[in-house]
């Protein structure tokens, strides 16, 4: 691959021509939905409702320490294991357009604007990672597939998409951009040790990847026992932990301080930060003072199997991590029925959208960008530096790729080093083709890969908008046939009650109406989970009479063509005009959606 110095006449200029036309995509995307984006969240995703409800609470004044919706399985409540940093980057949002606009206006400009400035600034780290380590050429192709690749794209980064994985993914892409690229050591652990803290204290996601850039330290600093190499572990190890305990007492009440939550930066992950800190000083002496490379290396794997015994002793008290709270029977439903904890295989075999448009971009560009950096190793067309680079981007994009195949949603793992490794193997695939005799060969790798990698989705869309495909996928129909911002705030016209919905409802109905909830997707409430997923699965009316004897629901509302339960749920028979006692038919809110009131 050529370096910025060779690269092609005008790469440069093309580089820069495709970050100011994926700049206008972004604004364009953000444009058409701007006129009426207020009225369009009770379609977002339930993540980025709950939590423009918890940003509403806070400003309207609940306090900075209690993240709880109020408003599901009241009087108690639901507690949120999210991190209330994020409602502060959001309500600065707001408070800063507050000064130009109605408050109303100002929070409705905040949905494109919160995830329209993380996308600004993901595309930029982009760009320069990868110019800095693989040239212009393959940085112009990175920028193309932050804003095609769907999880990147619209996902995360897109319209309304303000929950907090958008910020998790630009945290991880700085971490993993101080390992990769050269600099000053100490400035490089300390940024990548304040980016780690702050991800942990958003949320735990980032975990295991942050796990494995210390791992990637450790092996540099005993591999080159060079200074600098010692001097970036030993300080991102130190700034993880001093930045990550001031954060967590930021955001979590003093007498919680001590609490042994799971789900959240708390005691046990602290622990596990202050263990890796400890680690990393010891390894950081290791390599100064041991002499000899075999001896070395044999003294930092006695420090390391000494910390991971030490991390499996403080994770006792996280049973089921993050899950420790749920009985059995739904945890085991989490992997079958919540669509983004299921495993990518099943999205493959059934040929569903998301194998296209999340899966397949992820697993061509590591297999791809594995084949590609193992060529150009042994060939000795790579240097050491890019050898080094693209070895520790892949370690990424595998932990992604394979941890979507237990569950899907582990793909966001691999969302800040994807698009990088879409560059670096488009413009080492142009490089081989220039030295291949036969050029029309390298030409269809290369037209290969894009179809495979980069546009999948945008293939798979078109070819199921002209076979009318789309329109009969029954997983499509199941999350969005009545989840229409019309049919859920017409639900407002009936008396104010409690509501016992599925998954997919649950949100939307607790933002577009007044009503109550006793189901919601979140595990910190066995009962809500249990009512949002149990009712609508089971093959009997067992779950669903239970759920309202416990839980006391005024009305049980669903999807007319829910397809529930891969169509064998009990509760698919209400739209088939099947009747239950206690469950009385509301007629007058369309087709699309069933109402049944609970009669006692």
């Amino acid at each position: 691959m050529q370096s910025r110095a060779e690269a092609p006449r005008g790469a440069t200029r093309v580089m820069a021509l495709t970050l100011i036309a994926a700049l206008a995509l972004v604004f364009l995307r953000s444009a058409l939905v701007a006129p009426d984006v207020a009225e369009r969240m009770t379609t977002s995703d339930n993540d980025s409702i709950m939590r423009l409800l918890s940003v509403r609470d806070w400003l309207n004044g609940q306090g900075w320490f209690d993240m709880s919706n109020d408003r599901v399985l009241p009087p108690e409540g639901l507690s949120l294991h999210w991190s209330r940093y994020v409602d502060l980057g959001i309500a600065g949002v707001i408070g800063g357009l507050s000064l130009f606009m109605s408050h109303d206006k100002a929070e409705a400009l905040s949905l494109i604007m919160w995830p329209g400035l993380l996308m600004v600034c993901f595309l930029a780290l982009t760009m320069v990672m990868t110019r800095r380590l693989f040239g212009p050429q393959a940085a112009a192709v990175a920028i193309i597939g932050v804003v095609l690749w769907r999880l990147t794209g619209s996902n995360y980064f897109g319209p309304m998409q303000i929950d907090h994985h958008g910020l998790q993914i630009l945290l991880l892409a700085i971490v993993v951009f101080t390992l990769v690229i050269d600099g000053d050591a100490l400035r490089r652990g300390i940024t990548g040790g304040a980016a780690a803290a702050l991800s942990l204290a958003v949320g735990l996601e980032n975990l295991l990847p942050i796990a494995m850039a210390g791992v990637v330290l450790a092996l540099l600093a005993v591999i080159a026992a060079d200074r600098p190499a010692r001097l970036q572990l030993q300080a991102f190890g130190l700034s993880l932990f001093a930045i990550a305990l001031p954060l967590h007492l930021g955001q979590t009440s003093p007498g919680e301080w001590t609490l042994a939550r799971c789900d959240e930066l708390g005691p046990p992950i602290l622990g596990l930060v202050g263990l890796a800190a400890l680690a990393a000083m010891a390894i950081g002496i290791v390599a100064a003072r041991v002499p000899g490379p075999g001896v070395r290396i044999g003294a930092s794997a006695g420090v390391a199997i000494i910390a991971a015994a030490g991390a499996v002793w403080i994770m006792q008290a996280c049973p089921n991590f993050p899950y420790s709270n749920l009985p059995d029977p739904i945890r085991e439903m989490i992997g079958v029925w919540i669509v983004e904890a299921r495993p990518a295989q099943t999205f493959i075999f059934t040929a569903n959208r998301v194998a296209f448009s999340h899966i397949l971009p992820a697993f061509a560009t590591t297999f791809a960008a594995t084949a590609v950096a193992l060529w150009r190793w042994r060939t000795g067309a790579a240097g050491v530096n890019e050898t080094r680079a693209a070895a520790i981007l892949l370690v990424f994009a595998w932990i992604g790729t394979l941890g979507s195949f237990a569950q899907v949603r582990m793909a966001v793992l691999a969302a800040p080093v994807i698009p990088v490794l879409m560059g670096y193997t488009v413009a080492s695939l142009l490089d081989m083709r220039r030295h291949m005799a036969r050029q029309p060969i390298g030409s269809l790798l290369v037209v290969s890969f894009v179809a495979c990698a980069v546009v999948p989705g945008q293939l798979h869309l078109a070819y199921a908008i002209i076979s009318s495909a789309h329109a009969s996928s029954t997983a499509d129909r199941q999350r969005d046939s009545c989840r229409r911002g019309d049919i859920i705030t017409s639900l407002d016209s009936l008396p104010e009650g409690r509501i016992l919905a599925p998954t997919g409802l649950a949100p939307p109905i607790l933002h577009g109406t007044h009503h109550t909830m006793v189901s919601v997707p979140y595990h910190r409430s066995a009962e809500a989970l249990g009512n949002a997923i149990l009712p609508f699965v089971n093959e009997d009316a067992d779950a669903l009479l239970a759920a309202v004897d416990r839980s006391r629901p005024d009305y049980v509302v669903m999807c007319a063509d829910g397809n529930y339960g891969n169509g064998a749920a009990f509760v698919n028979g209400f739209a088939r005009g099947e009747t239950l006692e206690g469950l009385r038919p509301v007629d007058g809110f369309g087709p699309e959606i069933i109402v049944l009131e609970v009669v006692r």
